[in-house]
């Protein structure tokens, strides 16, 4: 038991994680293991996991709304739901951005709480051109078409990084492409599965760590691992394998998004060295 767990909780995988891709290895249940470790029988200790940043308590922060009400006018979180009520089943991304040091480069990242897959981005700074281009480069990489099928729907919050509805919801050929709605101010819950997600990102780069050095092929490797992590919430899948069910395989390879095998998973400061 020792020989299987204790290097796959040292690569920072999740028990749950483990649990789900080695069942019929691990005799005993996911809440013995637990004890197995608080105990010391295993050469893995609490130090090596994630398990108090899981559990930590979500801060909510007043940060101010930046986007005005003229420019909000049919996109305030009211409309959102008005909306879906219209559309029945239609797919909703969130977005949001990660902040690395005050001032620094931050990842821009989308999510779709269909199937938890997150995407992330780098990008120079809050400036709301930044977050614009990745939507407009995801279009070429995509096409049109698959574009439209991905994003119809993206719920963000009210930072100034996404000011401008208009500007996302315009295409490259000046049609519509989206539709942008916001939260309400100080409702982060309101994209909860994006900002239960971030908690991946901190894993791997923990709060405080400066972003300015990382590369997009970094932030891409980090991505992959996270999206190829069990999620108990997806009933022992991951957002890779739930996204490809209904995503097609090779747009999803044309914005680098690859399965990795669950052992080699690793969700720890060291990924990216």
């Amino acid at each position: 038991l020792d020989s299987l767990v204790s290097p796959l909780i040292q690569k920072g995988q999740p028990i749950a994680h483990i649990m789900a891709n080695h069942k019929e290895d691990i005799p005993c249940s996911e809440r013995t293991l637990y004890r197995y470790i608080d105990m010391g029988i295993l050469t893995a200790r609490n130090l090596n996991m994630h398990r108090t940043v899981r559990y930590r308590k979500r801060r909510h922060y007043t940060k101010q709304p930046k986007v005005s009400y003229r420019k909000k006018k049919g996109h305030h979180y009211s409309d959102y739901l008005a909306y879906r009520k219209q559309n029945p089943g239609i797919r909703v991304v969130q977005m949001d951005t990660v902040e690395g040091v005050k001032g620094g480069k931050l990842l821009q990242t989308l999510l779709w709480p269909e199937n938890n897959l997150m995407l992330a981005f780098l990008i120079d700074g809050k400036e709301m051109a930044n977050t614009v281009e990745t939507f407009d480069r995801l279009e070429e990489q995509l096409g049109a078409e698959t574009f439209r099928e991905w994003f119809p729907v993206v719920l963000t919050d009210n930072g100034c990084e996404f000011a401008d509805p208009e500007r996302f919801e315009k295409g490259l050929d000046g049609s519509p492409r989206m539709k942008l709605f916001y939260c309400e101010p100080r409702h982060s819950e309101q994209k909860g599965e994006l900002e239960k997600n971030h908690e991946y990102i901190r894993y791997v780069l923990p709060k405080g760590t400066a972003f300015d050095e990382l590369t997009k092929e970094q932030v891409l490797l980090m991505v992959n691992h996270i999206n190829n992590t069990t999620r108990p919430m997806l009933h022992g899948a991951t957002p890779m394998k739930k996204a490809l069910q209904s995503f097609d395989k090779n747009a999803l390879e044309r914005i680098g998004l690859t399965i990795i095998l669950p052992d080699d998973v690793s969700l720890k400061p060291s990924l990216l060295k």
